[in-house]
């Protein structure tokens, strides 16, 4: 096993992480308009913070996923071309209906 080379991620993963994301997107989406539409800076990092306590708990509670692998996709497919296909295609194909 290699220290720094990360470990092939499943589909399994992959689709976990689909879901997860796209539940992170809906909460990113439902925030931005809040946070453009506030003129106060102190409100505006209020909702900010607000977002990203959200955005956590949503990726904590998708099922088969933690925010640390997360995370590691998440880097994965922006350094890793097959990795980004694999998460546009899944992305593509699932349901976020719940």
């Amino acid at each position: 096993m290699q220290g720094a080379a990360p470990a092939a991620i499943s589909d399994k993963k992959i689709e976990a992480f689909a879901v997860a994301y796209l539940q992170v997107d809906k909460v990113r989406q439902d925030y931005a308009a809040k946070i453009g539409a506030e003129k106060d800076a102190a409100n505006k990092q209020k909702l900010q913070n607000e977002a990203n306590k959200q955005m956590i708990n949503a990726v904590e509670k998708s099922p088969g996923m933690s925010l640390d692998e997360y995370k590691t996709i998440i880097t994965a497919a922006q350094t890793d071309p097959d990795v980004a296909k694999k998460v546009q295609e899944k992305l593509k194909t699932t349901d976020t209906a719940q």
